[in-house]
C-alpha cells in the first residue's frame, strides 16, 4: 500500500488518514483512506489551481481506492514479461468479439432464445467463414495462384 503521496509540483506527504464517509453504491457506507497535504504546502504552490479544487485554507486531499493494493498488483503484472502472452491472447479474442458486434450481435432481431441463438450462430459462422476465406486468400497469394472467388 502507498506510504507516501506526491503532488504534481513534487511535494510529498506521509499524512494518511480516514476521509469523510460516503455511499458505496450498494446501500452501505464506506470511509476510505487518503493522504492530506498541509495548507502551507498547497497555499504557496504555483500549481494549486490545477490540483486543488477546494476552498482557500485547505490543502489537497487524495483518496485511495478501497482495492488499492489489488490495483497496484495488477499494474505490476501489466509491466511484467508474463503479461505479454496474456495480452497477445486477449487481443485475438477482443478482435473476434468486435467482429461479432459488427455483425449485429448486440441486439437480437428475433424474439425467443432459440431464434436469438440462431442469429448468434449465423453471425459466428459468417465471421469464421470470412476469416477462413481471408486465410485461404493469403495462402494462395503467397503461392502465386489466382485469387479465390466466393460464390454468393
Amino acid at each position: 500500500m502507498h506510504r507516501r503521496q506526491v503532488a504534481p509540483a513534487g511535494q510529498s506527504t506521509r499524512i494518511r488518514r480516514r476521509l469523510k464517509s460516503h455511499p458505496d453504491g450498494h446501500g452501505g457506507w464506506q470511509r476510505p483512506w487518503g493522504f492530506s497535504f498541509d495548507n502551507r504546502i498547497c497555499g504557496a504552490c504555483p500549481l494549486r489551481s490545477k490540483c486543488v479544487a477546494g476552498k482557500k485554507g485547505k490543502g489537497r486531499t487524495v483518496s485511495l481506492h478501497p482495492q488499492e493494493a489489488l490495483l497496484q498488483q495488477a499494474r505490476a503484472f501489466q509491466q511484467s514479461p508474463a503479461f505479454a502472452e496474456y495480452r497477445r491472447r486477449r487481443q485475438v479474442v477482443e478482435h473476434r468479439l468486435a467482429r461479432l458486434v459488427q455483425l449485429g450481435i448486440r441486439q437480437s432481431r428475433y424474439f425467443g432464445r432459440v431464434k436469438t441463438r440462431f442469429q448468434l450462430l449465423m453471425a459466428a459462422t459468417v465471421a469464421n467463414l470470412t476469416l477462413v476465406a481471408a486465410k485461404m486468400e493469403m495462402m494462395k497469394v503467397a503461392r502465386g495462384m489466382n485469387k479465390l472467388f466466393l460464390l454468393g
